[in-house]
């Protein structure tokens, strides 16, 4: 009887130490995807306030750092769309803010009045178009690739030097601020063809926006000396926090799986690590990057101004979008590097922390890339399964059920013991 009881404490135990790694997730998830963040963009610079909280947690933590505030700065070039952002097509378009229906290019420049809208093919050589929108219809090119990106380029280069561009399209666009990089002197905004119920003829604009030469972003970084740290080898694990941010004060990119899913996991995994009794072999470097949906513009500035050798990394793990995970994980850089994922699918078989794992080849389109340029080991994961939906307002904290997080942060910590 006894035996019984002891079980039934551990058992308690372990399920209450179980609940606790995701009630810290869920802790940082509703935090950095609350309003006062701002979607951690460069508008209201929703992107320095994470950084604040991020590395408040990792001084909490006692992780060392070779950056004041744990913060490497670098500077760029940036766009940022400020608190009006309204296109009011009057009776014509029922859309005024950023939406599904109406998106607006992070390069547009500050535009505010009303103006007559140009149809692109009713344009005149030699006619000033310069108080006037121009709507480019590209649904009348979709099967003509060059003709397509003609009309793109016209609006980016302002070709015809107006005031802005209506672009007609089949479908919703991503979100993104990588154009943000761009310094138009017009603004750009997607409509929806189907959605238009009159003709477009006039539009009202209050646009805010203002361009930086030198706009302030930073990495976040940690580390922990490991039982090893003679060898000066290092284990890299990153994370990107930033995401879309805000489009005007009507809509806010809360980026809940992309990505401060990844974001809360290297903060547990931070956390973990800088306690003693689970001190590492090996030293290791946690690093939140700043910029990646503008281009890995942190993790390429990380890279190239290393505070350790870039050669000493012996292996770099990225995680991004790791909120679900129902359906187990993927492994980007699984297929590059088979005696490494044959380790770690064969720690999940013994143990069946997830239901399963799948590979992939490397990938270009998150920070590990940047490490794997420079020769790095480097591994890119994410979770699959079910989530919000992607680049949008409503990827929220509630939709990510987590169920992978457990099973993912074990096994990450046991593979990293056997190295």
């Amino acid at each position: 009887m006894k035996f019984l009881k002891l079980f039934g404490l551990l058992f308690l135990l372990s399920a209450s130490l179980y609940a606790q790694d995701t009630n810290y997730a869920r802790k940082n998830l509703n935090i950095l995807c609350s309003d006062q963040f701002k979607g951690r963009g460069y508008a209201f610079r929703g992107d320095s306030i994470a950084a604040r909280y991020i590395s408040r947690q990792l001084q909490q933590m006692g992780l060392q750092t070779w950056f004041k505030h744990y913060q490497q700065k670098y500077t760029l070039g940036i766009n940022a769309i400020g608190k009006n952002a309204v296109f009011d097509f009057g009776n014509g378009y029922p859309a005024k803010y950023q939406s599904d229906m109406l998106k607006i290019d992070p390069c547009s420049a500050r535009t505010k009045g009303k103006f007559h809208i140009v149809r692109f093919e009713e344009l005149k050589p030699g006619c000033d178009y310069s108080k006037n929108m121009i709507c480019i219809d590209v649904t009348r090119y979709k099967n003509d690739t060059a003709a397509l990106r003609s009309c793109y380029r016209a609006a980016y280069s302002n070709k015809y030097h107006a005031k802005g561009y209506v672009i007609l399209e089949e479908n919703p666009r991503t979100a993104t601020p990588a154009t943000a990089l761009l310094h138009a002197n017009c603004c750009i905004v997607y409509l929806i063809k189907d959605s238009i119920k009159a003709p477009l003829d006039m539009v009202k604009i209050n646009l805010d926006a203002r361009w930086d030469d030198y706009f302030t972003c930073q990495n976040v970084a940690g580390y922990v000396r490991g039982k090893n740290a003679d060898t000066n080898e290092w284990i890299v694990i990153g994370a990107h926090y930033d995401h879309v941010g805000m489009m005007g004060k009507n809509a806010i990119y809360h980026g809940a799986q992309d990505n401060a899913s990844g974001t809360a996991m290297l903060l547990d995994l931070a956390r973990y690590y800088s306690m003693d009794s689970h001190q590492p072999a090996y030293n290791m470097l946690f690093v939140f990057f700043d910029g990646e949906e503008s281009g890995l513009l942190g993790s390429s500035y990380f890279v190239q101004n290393c505070p350790v050798d870039i050669k000493s990394v012996k292996l770099m793990i990225n995680l991004d979008l790791v909120g679900n995970g129902e359906e187990g994980i993927c492994i980007c850089g699984g297929e590059n590097y088979p005696e490494i994922f044959e380790k770690i699918s064969a720690i999940n078989r013994s143990k069946n922390y997830l239901p399963d794992i799948q590979k992939r080849n490397i990938t270009p389109n998150s920070d590990h890339y940047s490490f794997h340029k420079q020769g790095c080991t480097a591994l890119f994961i994410y979770t699959r399964g079910v989530s919000g939906p992607y680049h949008h307002p409503d990827d929220l904290p509630q939709y990510l059920n987590l169920a992978g997080y457990n099973g993912l942060f074990r096994l990450l910590v046991e593979y990293i013991s056997t190295l």
